[in-house]
């Protein structure tokens, strides 16, 4: 058999003061002792005993009762206890600074993580993350949202912390593209693609000191292929290499709303061009055509609606029907059949894929008994069924000449 010196540096430095209270870990890794030497670290000038972990994997020796500067508790610690992977180690302790508010004068049992992976996450436009101090692996309480735009990249930053009192890197894992979605991994502060690494394997952190941090962005993007109301989600997960047990992740959402935007135009039969792409008001505002017409004579106007929403949507098309003296009659586009009922009743609909257009035009006929220079005014309105609170309105003035 060989029997191996526990209270001893990786370099083979022994203690100068005695050990004692050994405790292993179940998976046989690490193994906790206190200790009166005080030259173990530079952090131990308290003249007490103190509680040390040993990594039977690498050697190391590291100060465990810590106060909240990372130094040697004030006073002695002693009787240690560890979990089965090493990933807590609890003991009892006289010393008053190991914790905050800790003012009852007397002994108190501590727990301490040697290694603790700690995730945070932020959009690219943030001022602050979100996630600090929160630990789970379902993105609870840590997760970012934003809305994205087909073919323009949107970011997030997912940021490391080591929450442990030991150097530690850590595997930094994500998903990859997928449906539509192009995801990309980058280096905090460069442009160095590690995209391979994290979705497959882990890219692995540099070794941070505790209290250190680094971290990757990702650059998320839908295409032209992402359907309208999909979402992409990223489970972007943070493991500590000392302690595999020790992980955190926190969440990215990216959402491709479905959203409907219906644009009317406007123009006379005798126009080469529609008038109102892109304006999108109430009041038929820079979309207003007007024409003279005899008695008993037709003014002839068309009206188009483009589908501009990124969601197939059913469009209704409303407007006024004969009045006074004026004869008003709707016909579907490139045919003689008449809508007139349903565009001055419920609507006339039309059913158009994103970017899809059609429309009605629209017979405006004054009688004689209507005095010249009279004017009658349709305003027309374009209103989406998917949300009824968008639409647009052009206008058609006439007047009897």
């Amino acid at each position: 058999s060989v029997v191996y010196m526990i209270s001893v540096l990786e370099n083979g430095v022994q203690g100068n003061g005695a050990s004692r209270q050994p405790a292993i870990s179940g998976d046989g890794t690490y193994v906790v002792f206190t200790s009166a030497a005080s030259n173990f670290t530079y952090k131990d000038n308290n003249a007490a005993d103190d509680i040390y972990v040993k990594n039977l994997n690498d050697g190391s020796v590291k100060l465990v009762s810590v106060n909240l500067s990372g130094s040697a508790g004030s006073q002695a610690s002693t009787s240690p206890a560890i979990n089965n992977d090493g990933s807590v180690i609890a003991f009892t302790s006289s010393a008053s600074d190991l914790a905050a508010n800790d003012a009852n004068g007397v002994d108190d049992v501590f727990a301490q993580v040697p290694y603790k992976a700690d995730m945070a996450i932020k959009a690219g436009t943030d001022a602050s993350y979100i996630g600090q101090d929160i630990y789970n692996n379902d993105g609870t309480d840590q997760t970012r949202s934003q809305n994205g735009i087909r073919k323009k990249p949107i970011m997030y930053l997912f940021r490391v912390y080591n929450r442990g009192i030991s150097d530690d890197s850590f595997i930094i894992t994500g998903p990859a593209s997928s449906d539509g979605w192009d995801v990309k991994y980058y280096i905090f502060g460069t442009t160095t693609d590690v995209t391979n690494d994290v979705t497959g394997a882990g890219w692995r952190t540099p070794k941070l000191a505790p209290g250190g941090t680094t971290g990757v962005y990702a650059m998320v993007m839908p295409d032209a292929t992402v359907a309208a109301g999909s979402a992409n989600t990223l489970y972007v997960k943070a493991t500590s290499t000392g302690s595999p047990a020790s992980s955190d992740t926190v969440k990215a959402v990216t959402e491709y709303p479905a959203y409907a935007k219906p644009d009317f135009l406007i123009k006379a039969s005798t126009d080469t061009d529609y008038i109102g792409y892109g304006i999108i008001n109430d009041d038929g505002t820079g979309q207003t055509k007007s024409l003279d017409v005899l008695a008993n004579r037709n003014a002839m106007y068309l009206f188009r609606v483009y589908n501009t929403g990124n969601a197939n949507d059913t469009i209704k098309i409303q407007g006024p029907g004969s009045a006074n003296g004026w004869t008003v009659n709707y016909y579907q586009f490139g045919t003689t059949t008449n809508v007139t009922n349903d565009v001055i009743n419920a609507g006339y609909s039309l059913n158009l894929n994103a970017g899809d257009t059609s429309g009605v035009y629209a017979l405006v006929r004054p009688n004689s008994t209507v005095p010249i220079d009279e004017t009658f005014t349709l305003n027309m309105t374009a209103t989406s069924e998917f949300d009824n609170n968008k639409s647009d309105v052009v206008k058609a003035v006439t007047t009897r000449k």
